[in-house]
């Protein structure tokens, strides 16, 4: 429930006293051809490699 009120922007108190440290965003690409798809995607359209998932620290 943290998570989804820090993308909101709404400021909450954690109950645990730790909070959230960081948010992020996860895209799926193909490690052979470099490719990037959309997360539902899990095989490469064009290679036939499975996906991998990487994350960006958004905040």
């Amino acid at each position: 429930m943290a998570n989804v009120a820090a993308v909101l922007k709404v400021k909450v108190a954690p109950s645990s006293g730790k909070g959230i440290r960081e948010t992020r965003k996860y895209t799926t690409y193909c490690s052979a051809c470099g490719k990037a798809f959309s997360p539902t995607q899990k095989e490469c359209p064009l290679c036939g490699n499975l996906l991998k998932r990487k994350y960006k620290a958004t905040g």
